[in-house]
């Protein structure tokens, strides 16, 4: 069977809060022959594994490397791996998410605009155009 798994799915597998709903989510990676996980997923994952849980960038993007990892899962690894530099860089993983797969919608040089200006320095470090929106 095809899974698509919400992100308490998820989270149950990485976390473990929740010793039953963690031994069932490991049961649908086990059994499932294909997870298709939405990249959405991965950024509620971000933002719910930093808030809730207090996890550091370092932690959150190697769980989300362990996850693409394995076999039976199916991600657009090239959006994660955007979010992933950004928490490489100390930023938020959805912020290159969003930079990122605005730029391939927009299919020509776009620019990230946020009031955001630490997303803003972060995109620009990692080499993608940015600007405060406060100045456009």
């Amino acid at each position: 069977m095809i899974t698509v798994i919400d992100t308490n799915v998820l989270a149950r597998f990485l976390i473990g809060d929740d010793p039953a709903q963690e031994k069932k989510a490991q049961a649908i990676f086990a059994k499932a022959k294909k997870i298709v996980i939405p990249t959405i997923i991965f950024c509620e994952l971000s933002w719910v594994m930093s808030a809730v849980y207090k996890q550091p960038g370092s932690v959150i993007a190697n769980a989300m490397r362990g996850i693409l990892n394995i076999g039976n899962v199916e991600a657009k690894t090239d959006e994660i791996e955007a979010g992933l530099k950004m928490i490489d860089s100390g930023g938020d993983f959805a912020d290159g998410v969003i930079a990122y797969t605005g730029g391939v919608m927009a299919g020509e040089p776009s620019t990230f605009v946020s009031f955001d200006k630490q997303a803003v320095r972060k995109l620009s470090a990692n080499g993608l155009s940015a600007m405060d929106a406060a100045g456009f």
